[in-house]
C-alpha cells in the first residue's frame, strides 16, 4: 500500500513537471483561464450528443444512459500517457472499496476529449478496467465513448481540437481543456462530475484518488428522483458538502440533534414498557 502511495506520488509529481513543460509553450493567462473544471452546479447540460463506443458503433450519449441512475462522468483521453490513467486508477479503486454498487447505484461514462482515439483504443481501456472490477459490479455499467465518424470528420476539417459535440458537452457542465499543437497533447484537470439521474449536476470530485466516503455520499446526493432510505437521509443530515475543503464535513450540531432524538426515542420506548409492567 505504502509502496503504491510512493509511486502515485512520484507520477503527479511527473504528471505536474510535464504540464508545466506544456504551458511553458503556451503560456499566456488567457489560454491558462481557459484550462480547469468550473463548477456549474444545478445546471441540466443536453446530454444528446453522437459518440462512438467500443465496437464502433455510434450512440447518442442520452439514449445509452440509465435515466434511473446517478451518473460519474470522465472526461480525458485513452491514450494518455499518465495523468488520465491515474484518474481511471482512482475511479477503479474506490469503486472496488465502495460498498455502492456500479450498475445498481449509479453509472459511469468515460468520454474521450482527444480525435486520436479509436474504437480499438476505447476497447483496450475498456477491457483494462472492466476486467479489474469486483464480480460484484456490473462492468457494462462503466461506458466507454470517443467521438464518432461523422464528429471526426467535421472536427478533422475544422481543427486538431475535440469534436464539437463533446467540447460543447464538457463545457456545459464545467470540464474546460485545450489542444497544445505543439506536442499534439489535451491540457486538462483532474476530476470527476457526478449527474442525478436527472441528468443535472450535483458534484464535483477533484484530484486522481477520491475518498470513499465522498464518492458515495456524492452518489447518495445525485439520488434527487429516487426515495432516500433512512440511513441515507441521515448521513447527509450529518453531513454537509464544503466547497473550500471539497469533501464533506461532520455537522457537530445536527449530529448532537440527531442523538438527542434517538435518546428521547429510546427513553420513550422504555417508559412505554416500564408502565405495561406496572399495568400487568
Amino acid at each position: 500500500m505504502l509502496k503504491n502511495t510512493i509511486t502515485k506520488f512520484f507520477l503527479i509529481i511527473v504528471i505536474g513537471l510535464t504540464c508545466s513543460q506544456s504551458w511553458a509553450q503556451d503560456s499566456n493567462e488567457s489560454t491558462i483561464k481557459e484550462i480547469g473544471i468550473f463548477e456549474k452546479l444545478g445546471s441540466t447540460p443536453n446530454l444528446h450528443i453522437s459518440l462512438w463506443n467500443e465496437d464502433g458503433a455510434s450512440y447518442d450519449l442520452g439514449e445509452a444512459l440509465d435515466s434511473s441512475l446517478p451518473t460519474v462522468i470522465q472526461f480525458g483521453y485513452f491514450t494518455c500517457p499518465l495523468l488520465c490513467g491515474l484518474v481511471s486508477d482512482g475511479i477503479l479503486e474506490v469503486v472496488n472499496g465502495c460498498s455502492l454498487e456500479l450498475g445498481q447505484d449509479y453509472q459511469i461514462v468515460s468520454i474521450s476529449i482527444s480525435q486520436f482515439d479509436t474504437p480499438a483504443t476505447t476497447a483496450a481501456y475498456s477491457k483494462k478496467y472492466s476486467g479489474l472490477l469486483d464480480k460484484r459490479h456490473n462492468k457494462d455499467a462503466w461506458l466507454y465513448f470517443s467521438k464518432d465518424k461523422t464528429e471526426r470528420v467535421s472536427t478533422l476539417n475544422e481543427s486538431l481540437g475535440a469534436p464539437r459535440s463533446i467540447k460543447q458537452f464538457a463545457t456545459e457542465i464545467g470540464f474546460n481543456y485545450k489542444f497544445i499543437k505543439e506536442t499534439n497533447d489535451y491540457a486538462h484537470s483532474a476530476g470527476l462530475i457526478i449527474l442525478s439521474p436527472s441528468g443535472m449536476v450535483t458534484r464535483y470530485l477533484y484530484g486522481a484518488q477520491f475518498s470513499e466516503f465522498d464518492f458515495k455520499m456524492a452518489i447518495i446526493e445525485a439520488k434527487d428522483d429516487v426515495v432516500r432510505s433512512s440511513v441515507e437521509r441521515v448521513l447527509l443530515f450529518c453531513y454537509t458538502y464544503d466547497p473550500q475543503k471539497r469533501g464533506y464535513s461532520i455537522q457537530a450540531m445536527k449530529v448532537m440533534r440527531v442523538g438527542a432524538a434517538f435518546f428521547l426515542v429510546l427513553l420513550l420506548f422504555g417508559i412505554i414498557k416500564l408502565v405495561k409492567r406496572r399495568k400487568e
